[in-house]
């Protein structure tokens, strides 16, 4: 999981260990893998934490038409945002081909899609 900065800093007092330690949420353990600069602001709403998404296969179709998802990942040291959203841009329009071949095609994607964005959160 990632941890929004104030929650590192109330919960866990500032400490840099803090990072591969495994806590429990809501009665599951989860790994601590990062923590979020204190200028981050998220695109949606707010928050303290960040968990993965785990679709079980077998519920896919409640996952299908709902893309209200933000995803956050790492780039590769030296690894250029522009280049990043380029290539990630690429794979969901992919993404986007194949789906629309789909039985049930998605009802609110892609028009409502504004494009991934690659930031240098340095």
């Amino acid at each position: 999981m990632l941890l929004g900065h104030d929650l590192w800093q109330r919960r866990f007092a500032s400490d840099r260990e803090v990072l591969g330690r495994r806590v429990a949420i809501d009665g599951e353990a989860a790994t601590v893998i990062g923590v979020l600069p204190a200028r981050y602001r998220p695109l949606l709403g707010r928050g303290d934490l960040w968990m993965p998404l785990v679709v079980d296969p077998a519920d896919e179709h409640l996952y299908r038409e709902n893309f209200n998802y933000a995803v956050f990942g790492l780039l590769a040291p030296g690894r250029d945002p522009a280049a990043a959203t380029a290539e990630l841009s690429a794979f969901l329009d992919d993404v986007e081909r194949r789906e629309l071949r789909a039985p049930s095609p998605p009802t609110s994607w892609p028009g409502d899609r504004r494009g991934p964005r690659c930031l240098d959160a340095r």
